[in-house]
This record gives C-alpha cells, structure tokens and sequence, in this order.
C-alpha cells in the first residue's frame, strides 16, 4: 500500500478516533449540560462561541494556511524552518497584545457592543473571558497546525482528548457545585485551552531559530491574508443567523437553534478529521510527479462528499428520535432545525475540499470574495425574512448560501485549473438524497416504528447506490500486495 494511503488512512483515524471521544462525548454530556443550563444560557454560549472562534480565525492572519503550505519548502533545512516559525510567532504575538489592549478598552467595548447586547451579555467578566480565550487560540492553532503537517497524529489526538476532558470536567463542577451558570461553562473552557496552550505550543516553539526574516512573514501574509478574509466573512455566514436570531427573538430560540448546530459535531468532527489530514497528503501529492493526481484528486471529492452525505442522513433520519428521548422536553425545538443544518454542513466540507488548491497554488485572493457575496446573501435574507416567518429561515438560507459558495468555488476551479476536473453530476445526485421532498416527508412523520423502518430503508438504498460500490474500491486496495502499490492511487 502506498505511502500516503497509510498516511491518509491513519490520520484520518486517529483524528477521528480523538474527535469522536471530543464530539461524542460533548454530546453525551448534552443530557447533563442541558439540565444543567436553562435554554436562555445556551443563547448566552450561541452568541459567545462565534466570539471565541472569530478571534483565532481572524487575529492569526491566516498564517497557520502559509505555515502549512510553505513547511513543503523549508522542512529540509531548520535552519530556515526555525527563523520562519519565529518570524510568523514574533508577530503574532505583537500584533495580538496591541488588540487585545484595544479589545478591552472603552473604544473595544463599544466595538463589540454593536455585535452583542450586553442587557443579555455582560462585557464583564463573559465577553472580556471570551476574548482571552479566542486570543489564546491562536498560538494553539499555529501549534495544531505544525504538529498536524509534520503527521504528528498521535500527540494531536492526546492533546486535544485531555483538553476536552478538563473543560468538561471543570465546567460541570463549577456549574453543578458552585452554582456558577453559564460562566461556569465558559470558564471550564478556558481551563481547557490554557491546557492546551502549555501542551502544544510549548514544545512548538522549541522549533524556532531567534531569527526574524522580514521577507518570510511578508510571503506569508500574501498567502495568508486573503484566507483570512474569506475565513472571516464565512464565519459570519456561519454565525450571523444567531445574531440576527437574538435581535429579532427571544434567547431560548437562540439557545435550540445553537444547541442543533452542537448536534452537527459530529459531521464537522468527519469534516475536520479528514481534511486535517487531507491537506499535507495532498500538497504532497500536487507536487510530485504522478500523473494520475488529478484524477486521484477528483476520485476523493466523490468518496469524501458520499461519507458525508452518509453520515449526514444517519443525523437527519434518526435525529428527532434521539433529541426527544435523550434531551429535556425544553430542548424539543432542536428538531426542526436539525436536519437543515446538518444538510449546510456538508457544503462547508465540500468548500473546505475545494478551497484547498486555491491555497496550493498560492490564489488565495479569490476567496474573500466568495465568502463575501454569500455572507451577504445570508445576512440579507435572514434581515429580511427572519422578522416575517420565524426562526427556520436562518437554517434554510444557511444552506443557500454555503451552496452558493460550492457553485461559485467550482466554476472558478473549472475555469482556471484545467487539469482538474470533478464529475458534478455524480456529485449533484449524492448530495440530492440529503435534501428532497420525499426525505422531508420521512422527516416529519411522527416518531413509530413504521416511520423508523421507512427511514432504515431510505438509508440502504443510498448505502447501496453510493456507499457499496465505494468500499468494494477501498477493500480491494487494503488487499493489494506492497510490490504492486506504485500503480495504485490513494484510496482508489
């Protein structure tokens, strides 16, 4: 078997080893945290999380993508590798000081208060404890992603499990015996990223020669920006519903409606694992000589759209069943949203997927706006129709919009790499069986045994269709010999 097929293969394992004990157990915990916390002070967290996930996202400057697709050029000199982690790091950490200073000054918290109201939210301590966790963030994300190139799957993995188990553990100890809420949970978070601050970046920057070169962070920056930007903007496709939500209804619509998307982790974990490990593999690949890459590359866009497809229908059919009989009554709303944003998920993996050759070949420019125009479409149509039918309408113009993207990501991929092509029929019809009228209907019969056997049905015939035929490829690869694995592809 090939090199990087076990390369694929075990990272994405291990990953999703680590993220299934993470995503699976935060929604095992769900039970406890939801009667733990009111539906009002997950409105509190819906609107806080966005905060916390905006500021790495944003503040890195989207150097830890140049870290990534530069490690290719310098990883056989460290000499070079080290004065480049320290050139990205030195300012990172210059430039993060200055903010955060801003951040918490008068001028910052009248900034952030045009965002959230601090009636519902006070700046002090929950906004101001989000800040230092989002800032935090980022030295963890430049660390993951240094560790996640170099292949080092197994301390990822470690890492990431002891941190979940620290913000879990001390959030349910804060709120259940010292009565502390929602802060309870938020400073249970913190616990965990100051873990994993001291686990990862620690033994990161070890790798640094105290050298700084000008020329390596302004390369990185031009790679970097632009992702930035289409980073930024697609967080607020992502998050501007909650936002629109809290401002129009009340919290405990903010707190179901945010409690869905924690549902979806399960997807996003697939999303992350496989694309974690996807994106080195790959560079690796577009720069060798095979001739078969772009055929290979096509062939993992439809086996990875077909699993998260997959896994997205095990989510919608069976979904309502596990809400009303695990969650408080008080959390029964989740439902009507759930299968909607598990559908606007698997679009963010498709984008994901293709977004990566647009950083291959340093294009970067192109996707702010991408992300741009669908942040729009997205926050003007919930401003306008929120307000008129209700809370369901930022689900569905989630998915608008994040299928705007994909459109608009593989026009441009067709158009100007010529040399990849992905067969979008096949691709259309996988992704049809997650969204139709006769799948609506499954959705909104009543939960009995004759719904549940009509939903098992559904769910074999596109296992039958798409996913059968896709692991006959896979067991026949595991199965061949070592001496002929130069002619195969990855995952073929």
């Amino acid at each position: 078997m090939e090199i990087l097929t076990k390369r694929l293969i075990k990272g994405t394992l291990i990953y999703s080893i680590s993220g299934l004990f993470t995503q699976a157990g935060a929604i095992l915990l769900l039970p406890i945290f939801t009667r733990l916390l009111t539906p009002e002070e997950y409105g509190v967290l819906g609107l806080l999380n966005p905060l916390i996930g905006f500021i790495p996202m944003f503040f890195v400057f989207g150097l830890y993508v140049a870290q990534m697709r530069n490690y290719v050029d310098y990883k056989n000199d460290k000499t070079k590798l080290g004065s480049y982690i320290f050139s990205l790091n030195l300012f990172l950490l210059l430039a993060n000081i200055t903010f955060f200073i801003i951040f918490i000054s008068p001028i910052g918290r009248v900034i952030i208060g045009k965002i959230i109201d601090y009636h519902k939210i006070p700046f002090y301590p929950f906004v101001v404890l989000a800040l230092v966790i989002g800032f935090i963030k980022i030295f963890v994300l430049m660390a993951n992603n240094y560790f996640m190139v170099i292949h080092s799957y197994s301390k990822i993995a470690i890492g990431n499990i002891l941190g979940f188990v620290i913000s879990s553990g001390a959030s349910i100890i804060l709120i259940y015996y010292f009565k502390f809420g929602v802060l309870g949970r938020i400073v249970g978070v913190f616990l965990g990223t100051i873990f994993l601050f001291i686990f990862f970046y620690i033994n990161y920057i070890k790798n640094t020669v105290i050298k700084f070169n000008k020329n390596y962070l302004t390369e990185s920056l031009n790679i970097g920006l632009p992702v930035m930007l289409g980073t930024i903007t697609g967080m607020v496709l992502n998050y501007s519903d909650r936002f629109v939500l809290s401002k129009y209804l009340t919290m405990d619509i903010v707190g179901t409606y945010s409690l869905a998307y924690t549902g979806g982790m399960a997807l996003s974990l697939f999303i992350s694992s496989f694309n974690s490990t996807w994106i080195p593999l790959f560079n690796e690949l577009m720069a060798s000589e095979r001739v078969d890459k772009f055929q290979i590359i096509s062939r993992r866009l439809i086996q990875f759209t077909t699993l998260l497809v997959f896994f997205c229908l095990i989510g919608q059919l069976f979904g309502k069943e596990i809400i009303t009989y695990v969650l408080p009554i008080s959390y029964n709303n989740t439902v009507i949203y759930f299968p909607y944003i598990l559908f606007g998920i698997v679009f963010t993996g498709i984008n994901h997927f293709f977004i990566n050759i647009f950083v291959y070949y340093k294009n970067t420019m192109y996707l702010p706006f991408f992300t741009l125009f669908s942040a729009s479409l997205n926050l003007g149509l919930n401003i306008i129709f929120i307000p008129k039918y209700g809370s369901l309408v930022a689900a569905i113009t989630t998915i608008i919009s994040f299928a705007f993207s994909s459109l608009m990501l593989a026009y441009i991929i067709n158009y100007k790499y010529k040399n990849i092509k992905f067969s979008y029929i096949k691709i259309i019809a996988i992704l049809l069986f997650a969204m139709n009228p006769f799948l609506i209907i499954l959705l909104n019969m009543e939960i009995s045994i004759l719904a549940a056997v009509f939903k098992i049905i559904y769910l074999i015939i596109f296992m039958f269709i798409f996913v059968k035929p896709m692991g006959k490829n896979l067991f026949k690869l595991i199965n061949i010999k070592k001496g002929n694995s130069n002619n195969e592809g990855i995952l073929s």
